[in-house]
This record gives C-alpha cells, sequence and structure tokens, in this order.
C-alpha cells in the first residue's frame, strides 16, 4: 500500500515550491491529465519499480516518476532520455547515491531530453552529479549534490530553471571545481542555490559561467567558492542578489558615480566615476574587473591568494593607487599562475604607490598604451616553469604597449624584474634591486619579420636609482 505524503507539497512543487511531499495517489488525482502516467518506485505498492532506471525505461513521454524515501539509497547512475518529471519524496532522504557503482563516464544522472523535471533528490559520490548537455527547457530544484566534483554541468544547453538546489563540496580538488557550471548556455535561470565548500581556493567556482549569454544568476549563496567569469560574461548576464560569506557580489553595468566600500567581488561594465575603497579580497577568481569604463578608481584594498586581482580591460583613465596584491607564488614545479594586476588594452591610467609581491607576474601589460606606472614596490614576483615555458611572469610584463612611463618603481627579486614584447616604453629611475651606476638593461623581444624568429632587443633605465624609493 502506497504510504502517504502530503498532496499539496506534490502540486506546490510543479509551481516552484517544494516542500515535504504528501500522499502520491492524491497527488496523481489532483495533477492535470496532461501530465501522463505515474509510475513509482520503491515503498511497498504493487508494481512499483524497484529502481529509478526501470521506471524510466518503462516510461513514456511526459509521464512522472515519482520515487520514496523507503527504498533509499538507490545504489544507481540514470539516464533519462526522454522527457519525465522525476521527484523524489523528500530532498533530504530520497538518496542516488553512486558510491561504488561503475560509471563509464562518471555522470550520476545523464540527461538527455528536452523538458525534464528532477527535483528533490540527494545525489551522492560521484565525478559529475547532473549533466545536461545541448538539452534544454529542463527544471533541477531542489536537489541537494553532495561529495561530486561537478554538481551542475549545463553546456550548451538553454532555458532551463535550476533553483533552489543545495550544493556542498568536501574534498579540495586540484585544479578546482565548478558547483553549477555553465559554458556557451543560454537563457538560464540559475537562483537560489547554496554552494558550500568546505575548502577555499582561489580557482574554486560556486558558479562558473563561459562564453553564455542572458542567463539570470540571482540570489545565490556562496560560502568559500566565487563566480567565475570573465568580463564578457559579466556583461552578457544579469548578475543580482548573490553573496560570497555574506559579502556581495557586485556587477554595475552603465553606472555613474558609486562608491563601494563592501564586496567579495566586483565588476564595472559601461561605467564611469565608480570609486572602490578599502576592501580586502580574497580567494577570488577575478577579484576586481573593470571593462570599458572611464574614470574609475581603485584604492586601499587588499587582494589576497587570488588568480587575478585586478583586471583592467578596454578602459581609460582608471586610479589604481595605495593597494597591496599578494595572490600567492605557485610551487616550483606548478603550472598555477596568478596576476597581481592585468592591463589589456587600457590607456591613459595610472598605477601608483602599490605593494604587488608574490604572484607570478605582478603587473601584466597587454597592448596598453599611454599610462603611468609610478612609485610602486614590485617584488618575488616569480612563476618558475612559467618562465621557461612561457616568459609570462616576473615584476612586470609588457606585451605590445607603447608610450608607456615606468618611473620611481622598486623592482626587487623578481623573476625577471621586468621585460617586454615587441614595442618600446620609457624608463626612468627605477630602482632594480641593487645599485646600478651605468643605464639598466630591460629584455625584451621584437618581430624579426614574417616567419622569422623573434629578434634579441633592450630597452634602459638611463637613470636608475641607486636605493629604493
Amino acid at each position: 500500500m502506497i504510504r502517504k505524503c502530503l498532496a499539496v507539497g506534490i502540486i506546490l512543487l510543479f509551481i516552484g515550491i517544494c516542500i515535504t511531499p504528501m500522499n502520491a495517489q492524491d497527488a496523481e488525482k489532483s495533477l492535470p491529465t496532461s501530465l501522463g502516467n505515474w509510475l513509482y518506485v520503491g515503498g511497498s505498492g504493487p508494481g512499483n519499480y524497484s529502481t529509478i532506471q526501470d521506471a524510466i525505461n518503462a516510461s513514456s513521454d511526459h509521464d512522472t516518476i515519482f520515487v520514496y524515501d523507503d527504498s533509499s539509497p538507490y545504489n544507481e547512475a540514470i539516464e533519462i532520455t526522454k522527457p519525465l518529471t522525476i521527484i523524489g519524496e523528500n530532498q533530504d532522504t530520497t538518496i542516488i547515491d553512486a558510491q561504488g557503482i561503475i560509471i563509464g563516464d562518471g555522470i550520476i544522472v545523464h540527461v538527455r531530453a528536452d523538458f525534464v523535471t528532477l527535483s528533490c533528490f540527494t545525489i551522492q559520490n560521484g565525478f559529475y552529479g547532473i549533466e545536461s548537455p545541448y538539452y534544454n527547457n529542463g527544471t533541477y530544484t531542489y536537489n541537494t549534490l553532495y561529495n561530486i566534483e561537478d554538481p551542475l554541468s549545463f553546456s550548451y544547453s538553454s532555458n532551463n530553471t535550476i533553483s533552489h538546489n543545495r550544493i556542498t563540496i568536501i574534498k579540495d580538488y586540484q585544479f578546482g571545481f565548478s558547483g553549477i557550471y555553465l559554458y556557451e548556455a543560454n537563457n538560464n535561470i540559475v537562483s537560489d542555490n547554496i554552494v558550500h565548500n568546505t575548502h577555499w581556493e582561489k580557482f574554486d567556482a560556486g558558479i562558473n559561467v563561459g562564453y553564455s549569454h542572458g542567463n539570470n544568476i540571482t540570489n545565490n549563496t556562496l560560502y568559500n567558492c566565487s563566480i567565475q567569469a570573465w568580463e564578457h560574461d559579466f556583461a552578457d548576464n544579469t548578475f543580482e542578489g548573490n553573496t560570497i560569506n555574506g559579502k556581495p557580489i557586485v556587477c554595475l553595468k552603465n553606472k555613474s558615480y558609486y562608491i563601494i566600500a563592501d564586496a567579495a567581488q566586483v565588476a564595472l561594465i559601461n561605467c564611469e566615476h565608480i570609486s572602490i575603497t578599502n576592501i580586502e579580497f580574497s580567494r577570488q577568481h577575478l577579484a576586481v574587473i573593470i571593462a570599458n569604463s572611464k574614470n574609475c578608481e581603485i584604492s586601499q584594498c587588499t587582494f589576497t591568494d587570488n588568480y587575478g586581482g585586478i583586471r583592467l580591460v578596454s578602459s581609460s583613465n582608471i586610479t589604481a593607487t595605495n593597494n597591496t596584491i599578494h595572490n600567492g607564488l605557485p610551487k616550483l614545479l606548478s603550472l598555477d599562475f596568478t596576476i597581481g594586476m592585468w592591463l589589456e588594452a587600457t590607456s591613459a591610467s595610472t598605477i601608483s604607490q602599490n605593494t604587488i609581491r608574490e604572484n607570478s607576474v605582478g603587473l601584466l601589460m597587454e597592448e596598453s598604451d599611454n599610462n603611468i606606472i609610478e612609485h610602486n614596490t614590485i617584488r618575488n614576483n616569480r612563476g618558475i616553469l612559467k618562465f621557461l615555458l612561457f616568459g609570462w611572469t616576473g615584476g612586470l610584463y609588457l606585451a605590445g604597449g607603447t608610450n608607456n612611463r615606468i618611473s620611481s618603481n622598486n623592482f626587487i627579486r623578481n623573476l625577471p624584474e621586468a621585460c617586454f614584447f615587441d614595442k618600446p616604453n620609457t624608463w626612468i629611475h627605477n630602482y632594480w634591486g641593487r645599485p646600478w651606476i651605468l643605464p639598466r638593461p630591460i629584455i625584451g623581444f621584437t618581430y624579426g619579420g614574417p616567419m622569422e624568429p623573434l629578434v634579441l632587443t633592450f630597452d634602459f633605465d638611463l637613470r636608475p636609482a641607486l636605493v629604493p624609493q
């Protein structure tokens, strides 16, 4: 005999509110007949299936499968190949556990159909939790995902609702994890999810957004992890009401004259006259992004253990002053990489009086012109393996920019202190780790011509400082 649940709970589930389910038979009578047939898994009812996959195999399009918790845990991995609604009796006690199950691709719930609803389960102990590549219009709500490296993954998948899920990460993964992963995934709703990481590294992403458009990412609560997104991702999606450890993730677009004095992460897109001041940023992917903006300021902030501290893109007249940026050195043979400050296609900006230390590269400048770099202390920036393989390391790396003025800085024990690629700049009165009586050479490379090797060249600090400044 099918045991009692709460009928109202099942009804409310279908309008987006999941509370403890009621009697499945009553719920079946209350739902529209267009939902198809109901199938049952577990419990003691006659004809109930013993595994979720058996019920899926026996179902038809648009059927509903109700899974009882008294036969939990269900030690299986499932594949959904048709539009179905699959509901667990209780989010905390209806468990799909892949522990000890041999899964060829590591996916516990593999969705291979549009219009799938999966709600009120605990899914645990696997590599991928719910994987839905290329499929659309799904609903994934009120699930708990535990001990899974990539819990919710939606590559090339659009118009899904991913909300009110709880994700707990209990392992320290070497290359980080993505709690909710969207890659070229458009027009999804990602809201009111909780991602809790028991470890915390700079590459741990509660929500990872890559080359996606039109997603509404709202009111998500992250603990010990960040939103991993680049400037185009912040520009092309909506980020509102999200927090990291109780601090807001601030994403401003087309705003002017704001002061930001409390944030976990900041993204400014097409903004003017925004001041970011006196904030500690720690263990973020990119702590501050300023893109297509002008006349903004970052001052008196501290950046520790991030992948990138400050990233300026296609911006002008930005001032970064009196900040401390210390994102950490990678291990000796690690391909890990940290960047103190990163300017790309940025002009007429001033970087002054900052302490930039112990990053793979302290200050990276790409195709950035007419900037002033002065009175900074840049020390101990060295990513040894990166230097040997790629060259992106050291105190200051200038790639392609010109007419930048680098003056009165302290370069101390970087590897190398500074280098440039392709175009000369102005170096004057910098301290280079020890007194230099003669002009101090700065190593660079220029193109030798089409199909020709790079040519070693030099800039010179003609009047280097004799003592730190």
